[in-house]
């Protein structure tokens, strides 16, 4: 990318060249920075082949009407087809961060894959810790932008000034499903959700409890502890008042008991069966209460892939709190 960023350099001056056209000498580096707003340390760093920041870039391409296209990949005219006023604000990188994820996330369950947010930087190869920071807020460097832009097909225009359609490919944001919560913070202990009857077959409401349990070894900053209710999986091992380790992370295989959550704030814990015959479904397995000492019947059910909020296996299950 230092070509590139040598090419923008020059495109600076030219341009500012031709706003002083008719002024006296040409424009200085010190005199280009005043104009922009920015450092005369910063333009030099420019000219030695250091790529500007995210927040830099979008400056110059309302400034000095540089396509965001050509700023981000090095690709097609540098020269915006229309006008974008000065003033024009930036847009806000969390809310947009939120609609990426959205669209990650879609395609990640659509593969069987882990949906969360380490499982995303994972997925994209960013650094530990930076998909959490994106999360938050931060903005990331230009170099990560670009990657993510070019592997999601997320359109330059939008990213660095608001404007179009997010996706290139013509994904709708508003038909995503719900992006997943993340907890960011890993400490000794874990909160404790639990869940209870709520006249859904085969689905719980979950209830954040009061009390919390200690933090295992090994598992992910997205993991949670499920306190489930009935006796649904009993056949597995799993009881009524037992804790369920679920990590997020990790990805599930068929058989597996998993945690399995939808956007409507349902959930279950249930045997993982893989993709459904039916197009954008998976399938889970249950069993039905034992009924006058008979053996418990399996049942299965299926569920959309686009009501799936996140799934994670259950690793490991302590016997009381």
């Amino acid at each position: 990318m230092a070509n590139i960023t040598m090419e923008l350099f020059d495109l600076i001056k030219s341009i500012l060249s031709d706003k002083a056209a008719g002024k006296r000498g040409a424009p200085t580096l010190r005199s280009m920075a005043q104009y922009l707003g920015i450092t005369h340390g910063k333009l030099e760093t420019w000219g030695r082949g250091q790529r500007p920041s995210v927040e830099d870039l979008r400056m110059l391409s309302r400034k000095l009407g540089i396509a965001p296209r050509w700023l981000l990949f090095g690709e097609g005219d540098p020269h915006l087809d229309a006008s974008v006023d000065e003033s024009h604000s930036s847009p806000d990188w969390k809310e947009q961060f939120k609609v990426i994820y959205r669209q990650w996330s879609r395609s990640a369950i659509r593969a069987k894959m882990p949906v969360s947010i380490t499982a995303f930087g994972r997925d994209l190869e960013l650094s530990y810790g930076r998909a959490q920071g994106w999360e938050r807020g931060q903005l990331p460097n230009a170099d990560d932008l670009e990657k993510v832009a070019r592997r999601l097909q997320i359109s330059p225009d939008w990213l660095l000034l608001g404007i179009g359609e997010p996706f290139e490919g013509g994904a709708e944001p508003d038909l995503l499903p719900p992006e997943v919560p993340v907890q960011p913070v890993r400490s000794s202990v874990m909160q404790v959700t639990g869940l209870a009857q709520c006249g859904v077959e085969g689905w719980e409401c979950t209830r954040r409890m009061a009390v919390t349990t200690e933090r295992l070894p090994g598992l992910g900053t997205e993991a949670l502890a499920v306190l489930p209710v009935g006796d649904s999986m009993l056949p597995e091992g799993i009881r009524e008042g037992f804790v369920c380790y679920c990590d997020p992370a990790r990805q599930p295989e068929i058989g597996d008991a998993v945690y399995v959550e939808q956007a409507d704030g349902t959930a279950t814990i249930k045997l993982w069966c893989g993709a459904s015959d039916r197009k954008g479904f998976v399938r889970l397995q249950g069993w039905l209460p034992r009924r006058n000492g008979s053996t418990q019947q399996s049942f299965d059910l299926e569920i959309a892939q686009e009501h799936i909020k996140r799934v994670a296996p259950v690793v490991y299950v302590k016997r009381r709190m």
